[in-house]
């Protein structure tokens, strides 16, 4: 259910600038805001600064640039979010950057989350093609250790993956997982 929305655009045949502002909400979901500020000089590259919040504080920021959008689209985005939770997890915070196009692109991210009061973070870097994304690293310190995890998922003949993992010293909170796991 969208309560609100004011959309303001000016520009001419070369540029335009365009202002977002709207509230939203969804059943089983908190209600939420939106802004966006997205601006372009030539109607094929874009710029954006694009906020979505909560009435309890939670926010997702994206800024960066959209470019070549008529021919093969390249991104650079980052994302942050603060306070963020969904079940079991409770995110304090957290970046995310995504460049290049759909043929060639890399993601990274890096975030600090809780999950039953015990606090780890979470680092990771993949690169990827249209068909599939090789995960180079999925590091994940905390519960008393570390996790490394590689592997790629393709999705070209159906999908298909593989994955390595190596646990250190890690200890999952039986609230977790019903079953006790330790490395």
């Amino acid at each position: 259910i969208i309560h609100n929305l004011i959309v303001k655009a000016n520009g001419d045949l070369t540029r335009a600038d365009i202002l977002l502002d709207s509230q939203f909400e969804q059943p089983d979901f908190p209600a939420l805001s939106l802004h966006s500020k997205t601006s372009t000089t030539d109607f094929d590259n874009w710029l954006t600064d694009t906020n979505v919040s909560t009435i309890d504080g939670a926010k997702l920021f994206i800024r960066g640039q959209v470019n070549q959008v008529s021919t093969t689209p390249t991104l650079a985005l980052t994302g942050q979010w603060q306070d963020l939770a969904w079940p079991l997890l409770e995110p304090k915070k957290a970046v995310t950057s995504t460049k290049g196009d759909f043929e060639h692109y890399t993601v990274s991210r890096s975030g600090e989350l809780e999950a039953q009061q015990q606090p780890f973070t979470v680092q990771a870097n993949a690169q990827g093609t249209a068909d599939q994304i090789d995960l180079k690293q999925l590091l994940i310190n905390g519960f008393g250790g570390k996790m490394n995890i590689d592997g790629w998922f393709n999705w070209q003949s159906g999908p298909s993956f593989e994955l390595a993992s190596n646990w250190q010293d890690i200890v999952v909170p039986q609230v977790l997982s019903p079953v006790m796991i330790s490395s």
